[in-house]
């Protein structure tokens, strides 16, 4: 197998916005009330995926022999006059947990996020999803804990050279993966 071929991350592009709902139906449904925050029924995601895919959305995938088995998502919203906010959530199928493949999905969803001016992130998730908590911990999230569920912010700086270059540089190794056809499904 060649060593590109497997784990990769990068940008879902418009076109392969089903690979995300494919992923969010397959997940179980512990893993769906972790990312959803509860209960999310086949009907529940399908309405879930059909609103997502504006401009104002990226979406990062974790690919695994082709297929789609993490998501990072970043939704961009006005946050004030000058600098934009953005909500992320993570999910990733559980025989790929435990890698670090949700804390590479967010470092680069914060790149990308500052990259467009983002000055804060969001995230919430449930009191006892302590993979995302942990997750968040690492990246330097301030949370805090509420009854049922913990919001998490972090406070990103400017965007730099070394911020912009990194995305180049994953926007090539896209390329590539693509030219070698490395994120076809076997």
């Amino acid at each position: 197998m060649h060593p590109l071929a497997d784990g990769g991350i990068r940008k879902l592009r418009s076109f392969e916005r089903p690979r995300l709902c494919e992923h969010l139906l397959r997940l179980n449904a512990e893993e769906r009330r972790m990312r959803f925050c509860g209960p999310a029924s086949d009907s529940f995601i399908r309405r879930y995926c059909s609103n997502t895919g504006s401009a104002n959305d990226i979406v990062l995938g974790y690919f695994v022999g082709g297929e789609l088995r993490g998501a990072g998502e970043l939704k961009l919203h006005h946050d004030g006059v000058f600098r934009m906010g953005a909500e992320v959530a993570l999910s990733v199928e559980t025989p790929y947990q435990g890698r670090g493949v949700g804390t590479r999905l967010l470092r680069r969803l914060t790149v990308l996020a500052r990259n467009r001016g983002v000055g804060k992130i969001h995230m919430l998730c449930l009191r006892e999803n302590a993979g995302m908590q942990t997750i968040a911990s690492k990246l330097g999230v301030e949370s805090q804990i509420h009854e049922y569920d913990v919001e998490g912010t972090a406070h990103l700086r400017w965007a730099s050279h070394l911020t912009l270059a990194e995305e180049a540089m994953a926007d090539g190794y896209e390329v590539l993966r693509l030219v070698l056809g490395l994120d076809r499904a076997p």
